[in-house]
């Protein structure tokens, strides 16, 4: 593996550490149907629960139990089973009665579980909470529970086998195939003549519950291209299929395979910055533990458990997006647990599945130091950034750092500025740097972004068989804010001053501008002399060597 291959699999860790910072709220239970307390509910009716964030579903962790409250706990009928089933998104909990519920009943029911971090459910409103109750009726029949896709083969956001396989859905009940269907588009392809629509032939099957959506022969869908797809309809009574989309990417061949198994550890403090004095501890997510193992494609091994230096073994959990990938992260607010909690020391990898079981230990050595919080120390002009100009983005020092330790910046959704340059390597920002230009059109104008600034130490060890890293980061959030978009500026205060020509530009604060100057307009070549950097709105420009020049032109630009 060479050095800019090592290093992009690293700034790969960082992003992910960077959008971690965004996944630790805990989740919520946002709404319900029924609604909580309603009456007259039929007895046959599902119970749906809609999560703030995506869950983790596995039997043991997320459920909802639903009870008989006329009866006692002793009674074997106190206990009411009922069928799970989640939406392809994992954030809406569907359950169905094995059978009816009980008439003119107050059934009462609690919902325990935690997202994929593992934070557990929250209470956010009085009336929305973790338990609850409504009555039933005495109508037995129908059912009021919103149509849901259940699954998704492929997956949603994964791989095709090949451009010619089929896609296959399977919904929660009975759907009406004479509206409903699935309609699939290159996202690549020019517009006209067909928008990129491809044509698929509909099967249905199973009670009219499953679609098999398979490509026209002759039309497969396009090879190494992003496919979105979208779902309309409605079941038999008439409820709409709400919010049913995604995209996913056929494969023109086998999928490479990676002969490497890389492991990951990191250790995390997390700040707020909401003023223009120091960052402070994020209330929520102070400090967090993560684990990511990523097994080679043709390891036997099928899942991947952690021992800690106490000898205590916490199970990763499996990514249903990218096959042989395992995490794991946890959250811990006071410094001293999480110290006692996760130590240095050795963390051992057991990778099940193999005979043996393979192990691989790696060291989070004590010497490895958390960095500083990072400070951003130009925030007001962050918070009135003119979106139709560059702004530089400012910062104190990353304290004892050096050029192989990292400093990231990331603003907005997916995001919309990144400072980790495309596969990563030349361009990276080093533990030295102490500011970033974002380029001009970045942003939309009057518009809030979340925004992040990392500090990173690192130590990286790899051989033919394994790679590994161990990282500790500090990460400081913030709101960059943008104003109306101009790109107008204003020069004043020409003339010399102390034996320099000079002038004063002023503009929005933290607005970039280059100074250029050339002898002879006639033939012109401009050549760069100074930038200036709009500091609290304006800067003064002067030249030391207009002396040397019988006649100098001036003129400005932005970056």
């Amino acid at each position: 593996m060479d050095t800019h291959d090592r290093f992009a699999r690293l700034l790969i860790l960082v992003c992910w550490l960077t959008s971690l910072a965004e996944s630790l709220a805990q989740p919520a239970i946002i709404s319900t149907s029924p609604a909580q307390m309603a009456t007259g509910i039929r007895t046959t009716d599902s119970v749906v629960f809609t999560f703030s964030k995506t869950m983790n579903t596995a039997p043991t962790v997320t459920f909802a139990v639903f009870q008989d409250s006329s009866l006692q706990p002793n009674n074997p009928s106190f206990l009411l089973p009922v069928a799970r089933s989640w939406s392809m998104s994992n954030t809406v909990l569907t359950c169905t009665p094995n059978s009816a519920f009980p008439t003119n009943k107050t059934i009462t029911w609690s919902v325990v579980g935690s997202d994929l971090a593992g934070n557990s459910l929250r209470v956010t409103n009085p009336a929305i909470l973790p338990g609850g109750w409504f009555t039933t009726g005495s109508v037995s029949e129908g059912s009021q529970a919103q149509p849901l896709i259940l699954s998704m083969v492929p997956r949603n956001f994964g791989p095709v086998a090949s451009p010619t396989a089929p896609i296959v859905f399977t919904f929660n009940k009975p759907m009406n195939p004479s509206v409903t269907a699935a309609v699939f588009i290159d996202a690549n392809a020019p517009v006209p003549p067909f928008y990129g629509v491809l044509p698929t032939l509909s099967v249905w099957s199973a009670g009219n519950t499953v679609i098999t959506c398979t490509p026209i022969q002759g039309y497969p869908f396009p090879a190494d291209r992003t496919i979105t797809w979208s779902m309309s309809g409605t079941d038999l009574p008439g409820h709409l299929l709400m919010g049913q989309a995604g995209v996913f990417a056929p494969r023109s061949s086998s999928p490479n395979t990676n002969d490497t198994t890389s492991f990951m550890l990191s250790e995390t403090c997390m700040y707020d910055q909401a003023t223009a004095g120091g960052a402070t501890l994020d209330p929520v997510a102070t400090y967090v533990f993560g684990v990511t193992a990523l097994v080679a494609s043709n390891s036997p091994a099928s899942n991947v458990s952690l021992t800690l230096p106490d000898s205590s073994v916490a199970e990763l959990w499996g990514d249903s997006l990218v096959p042989k990938s395992f995490f794991r992260t946890e959250g811990i607010t006071a410094p001293a647990s999480f110290d006692a909690t996760f130590p240095s020391g050795n963390y051992v990898f057991n990778l099940h599945g193999t005979t043996p079981t393979e192990r691989v230990t790696l060291n989070f050595p004590s010497g490895l130091i958390q960095p500083n919080a990072p400070h951003v120390n130009n925030l007001a002009a962050a918070q009135a950034v003119n979106p139709a100009l560059p702004f530089l983005l400012s910062w104190d020092p990353f304290q004892g750092a050096g050029t192989t330790d990292i400093v990231t910046v990331t603003v907005g959704d997916h995001p919309v500025f990144t400072s980790v340059p495309p596969g990563g390597g030349p361009g990276t920002l080093n533990g030295t740097s102490t500011s970033v230009l974002i380029p001009a059109g970045t942003f939309q104008p009057n518009g809030h972004y979340d925004a992040f600034i990392t500090f990173e130490r690192f130590k990286y060890t790899n051989n033919s068989t394994n790679s590994t890293v161990v990282i500790r980061a500090t990460i400081t959030r913030f709101i960059l804010t943008t104003t109306t978009s101009t790109s107008t500026y204003v020069v004043s205060g020409v003339g010399v001053r102390t034996n320099r020509f000079g002038f004063t530009i002023t503009g929005s604060s933290g607005q970039v501008i280059v100074v250029e100057a050339c002898t002879n307009l006639a033939s012109p070549a401009w050549f760069p002399v100074r930038t200036n950097t709009l500091t609290g709105g304006s800067s003064y420009f002067s030249d030391p060597e207009w002396t040397n020049y019988r006649g100098r032109f001036y003129r400005l630009r932005s970056p």
